[in-house]
């Protein structure tokens, strides 16, 4: 009697294995679905930081040029694109784009294999007491 209970039992902990093992593969698929996207936020989240960066670093060359060019004369814009890091596929860099006496305007990009993956403008006036408005686009 004791051996057909057994055998009677054994399906049930093929169910109840089966039941808990897709429930775990369930809960783990949920896990790392969150973890992806989690790493992909704060890869988003660290370009848009680092690009911010870059664009003041332009906005402080801007300021640096302005300040060096003689009074009664434009500023001279600077040549191209300043790259500040660069490996073999990776390249941060930065631009003064459009500079005048009391307005500098520069971009802040990161640009893999090529392309442009990240760009933040920035621009900042500048009063006549020399002030500084930075204005984040």
């Amino acid at each position: 009697m004791r051996i057909k209970k057994m055998q009677s039992e054994k399906g049930n902990v093929l169910v109840m294995v089966l039941i808990l093992s897709a429930i775990m593969i369930a809960l783990g698929s949920a896990l790392l679905f969150v973890l992806i996207s989690e790493v992909k936020t704060n890869r988003v989240m660290e370009e848009r930081e680092i690009a911010t960066y870059l664009a003041y670093s332009g906005i402080e060359h801007g300021i640096k040029t302005i300040e060096n060019t003689p009074e009664g004369e434009d500023p001279i814009m600077p040549a191209g694109a300043i790259v500040v890091y660069n490996n073999s596929n990776k390249q941060y860099e930065y631009q003064v784009i459009e500079i005048s006496i009391n307005y500098v305007k520069s971009a802040g990009r990161i640009v893999e294999n090529g392309e442009v993956i990240r760009e933040i403008t920035m621009s900042a006036s500048i009063d006549d007491n020399g002030n500084v408005r930075l204005i984040k686009q």
